[in-house]
């Protein structure tokens, strides 16, 4: 499964560029064009630095394989949505980051109690 126009998708949303994603992840720029370009299939990206590419996107992993997790996403939702501005769509990524952590810490407690 190819995620090169997820990915691009998701890019446009945010209003950032693929030396956005470089500079502030510290991954490959090569790697990054091989998502872009369907050279390399999701299966093979290596897991932690999907990760790492889903950290600076406010996604999780799954966003790029499971429809269901993607139309639960708040950047997502608010696609082609008339009054979305750019700084509105970064809203929404920070507010899923912090759902996503929110819930983290939430399930750790929960194990621990």
């Amino acid at each position: 499964m190819f995620i090169g126009n997820l990915l691009k998708e998701r890019l446009e949303m945010l209003d950032m560029t693929p030396a956005d994603v470089v500079n502030q992840s510290f991954l490959d720029m090569d790697l990054i064009r091989k998502i872009l370009n369907d050279e390399i299939e999701l299966e093979n990206i290596d897991y932690f630095s999907l990760s790492i590419l889903c950290n600076v996107l406010h996604c999780k992993p799954e966003y790029f394989s499971e429809p269901g997790i993607r139309e639960k996403d708040l950047v997502y939702a608010g696609k082609g949505q008339k009054y979305e501005s750019p700084e509105s769509m970064r809203v929404r990524a920070n507010l899923q980051t912090f759902v996503n952590d929110f819930g983290f810490v939430q399930e750790v407690q929960k194990e621990t109690t």
